[in-house]
């Protein structure tokens, strides 16, 4: 029997969960319509892979550099998302997202324009459209997510919930396990809160072998989440 045969949601949550729960269910799909609005570079398909290298070098030089305007970097974001909207480019991608790293966590951190809620939609669009492809992009990302959640302004907290959701409803990756049981080592209840949220995400969501790869640390996770929904979870000692 593996992890998800054994999970089990408590019937009567505090009414705190419950609307936590519904501010974050209505964030998701506002960010999920966007998500799905984001079309493919008109003249996609007849991009050579020079010119893909090219997309892909320049948003890593621009969109990190907080000396370029602003607008300049967040039309190289979406021309980023829109270059990942076509399948045909993915392998390319996947091969070059390392070097995008650094200039996202940069990116994800700047609150004092657009350039953040952008960087935030571009980070969950890679990881929709690549899946567990892209997991080494999002792992080396999510420390700089979580900081967003105890951000004073709300709409980037709320940005960042969305984007870690997304993260974890898409990307179904043994990497992605670990920065739960770090990040639940944080005293901020919001973070703590979204690490309950992603990883009830992974015990319903995820594919069993995937799970169970990973099995002991995972139910560390579980053991520290001491937040009412999670009460009632349990798993075996065992696992096969």
């Amino acid at each position: 029997m593996d992890v998800t045969d054994r999970v089990s949601l408590p019937r009567n949550r505090s009414t705190i969960s419950r609307e936590n729960s519904a501010v974050s269910a209505c964030a998701n799909k506002d960010f999920d319509l966007i998500l799905n609005e984001i079309k493919p570079l008109p003249e996609s398909s007849s991009l050579s892979p020079k010119a893909v290298d090219e997309i892909m070098q320049s948003a890593a030089k621009i969109v990190g550099d907080v000396s370029v305007d602003w607008k300049k970097r967040i039309n190289s974001l979406k021309q980023l998302r829109s270059l990942c909207a076509d399948p045909i480019h993915h392998a390319q991608i996947v091969a070059y997202v390392r070097h995008l790293v650094p200039p996202m966590q940069s990116a994800v951190k700047d609150l004092r324009s657009q350039v953040g809620r952008e960087a935030c939609i571009t980070v969950a669009f890679l990881a929709k459209r690549l899946g567990s492809k892209g997991d080494i992009f999002v792992d080396l990302l999510l420390g700089s997510m979580f900081s967003l959640l105890i951000a004073n302004a709300k709409i980037v907290s709320i940005t960042g919930t969305s984007t870690i959701a997304t993260i974890y409803d898409s990307v179904h990756s043994y990497r992605l396990i670990p920065p739960l049981l770090v990040q639940m080592q944080q005293k901020a209840k919001d973070i703590r809160r979204v690490v309950c949220m992603a990883t009830k995400i992974v015990l319903q969501s995820w594919p069993s072998n995937i799970v169970n790869r990973n099995p002991q640390t995972l139910q560390e996770v579980v053991k520290k989440v001491n937040i009412v929904i999670f009460t009632s979870f349990t798993l075996p000692c065992t696992i096969s």
